[in-house]
């Protein structure tokens, strides 16, 4: 299990069940044990979800963006896991830029890192 996968299975299965609920329709399957169940593992977690990793920074940044947009659509009380979740993608920021990465040689990088740092900063766009 990698570090963020809890809180990409919450807010996934939240967003699923939230969707189903608007829609009006009964889905074929209840999330909410999944829901509580990723909600407990990500409460074992703690608080820090920094990473240097820029693949996992673009993934807090897209999470948070994700988040936000369930708060506003389905009224969903979340605003600790966003100030989490959006702290946390802060200092991996902070890290990844104090340490110069993108200055090193294309050979000692991994692209489809830096695309998901690029894709969770175009979520940002939606916070």
């Amino acid at each position: 299990m990698g570090q963020h996968d809890p809180l990409d299975g919450f807010v996934t299965y939240s967003e699923l069940q939230a969707t189903a609920e608007s829609l009006g329709e009964s889905p074929p399957f209840d999330l909410k044990p999944e829901i509580a169940d990723m909600a407990e593992i990500c409460r074992g977690m703690g608080k820090n979800l920094a990473t240097d990793d820029p693949l996992g920074i673009g993934g807090l940044l897209f999470d948070a963006s994700r988040i936000a947009q369930l708060m506003i659509h389905s009224g969903l009380k979340y605003e600790s896991l966003l100030e989490n979740v959006v702290d946390s993608a802060v200092l991996g920021l902070e890290y990844f830029v104090s340490n110069n990465q993108l200055e090193d040689p294309a050979e000692y990088r991994l692209a489809f890192r830096e695309l998901g740092l690029s894709i969770g900063l175009s979520a940002v766009e939606k916070l």
